[in-house]
Formats: C-alpha cells, sequence, structure tokens
C-alpha cells in the first residue's frame, strides 16, 4: 500500500480527532495511490475539487498500529451489522456507523477500493481513514 493524504493546505500538525461523527468519522482521510480508484483519481475524474490535491503527504502506519481492514462487500456487510444502528428521521430509516464504538477497538480503518463497483450496496460507502 501506499497511502497518502491530500489538503488543500499544508499540514502543519496532525492531532487527534474527538467528538461526535455522524455520517463519516473524523480523522486523517489516506488514499491507497496503488488502488486504480484511489481518491486522486475519482477527484479528477469527477472534477471534485482539485484544489484540495495541492499537498500530499505520505503516511506510514506503525506495524503495531491496530488497523481493522475491510476488503469485501460480505466483510462490510458484517461490518455494518457490528457498528451499526439505525436513526429514524423525518419517516426515513438511516443506517448509521457508532464511530465511536469503531475507535473504541482500532486505530484506525482501511476500506479497500477493489470493492469500488459495491461501495454503496445497501446503502454503505466507504473510504480510507485513520483516527
Amino acid at each position: 500500500m501506499n497511502l497518502v493524504h491530500y489538503s488543500e493546505h499544508p499540514v502543519t500538525a496532525v492531532r487527534s480527532m474527538r467528538g461526535a461523527a455522524c455520517f463519516k468519522p473524523r480523522g486523517l482521510w489516506v488514499s491507497d495511490e496503488n488502488d486504480r480508484h484511489n481518491w486522486c483519481w475519482w477527484c479528477e475524474k469527477n472534477k471534485y475539487h482539485l484544489e484540495r490535491l495541492r499537498f500530499a503527504y505520505d503516511v506510514f502506519l506503525s506495524p503495531k498500529a491496530k488497523i481493522l481492514t475491510v476488503s469485501s462487500v460480505d466483510w462490510l456487510g458484517d461490518f455494518t451489522s457490528c457498528y451499526g444502528y439505525d436513526l429514524e428521521e423525518y419517516g426515513v430509516t438511516f443506517r448509521l456507523i457508532d464511530w465511536s464504538k469503531v475507535r473504541k477497538e482500532f486505530q484506525g480503518i482501511l476500506l479497500v477500493l477493489d470493492i469500488w463497483e459495491d461501495r454503496m450496496v445497501g446503502g454503505r460507502a466507504f473510504g480510507g481513514r485513520e483516527w
């Protein structure tokens, strides 16, 4: 893996991100640049905030880091079952992830984009990140 963090501005410090997260967890988002569907590719393909690709930083994980890797659609379903909860608003039920529960067990999560075509199966979206 070749993990990279992109930013619109220079990164001068990295700090732990605590607090509530709803749809997406807080923290340092990374992209595996060896993956054919990496973040840079997606942004360029969709002309999405290209200015946010201005600075690229290599990210190296400690071999001792407790990282959860989700690498199949089945595993994504298991992950959602284990860490998910339902939130009903305006008569619609949303399946969300309890990111505080995930954070208690893992220092980060990598959602492998080899399952790109299935990224929205059952309304579950993903990308690589760590806390």
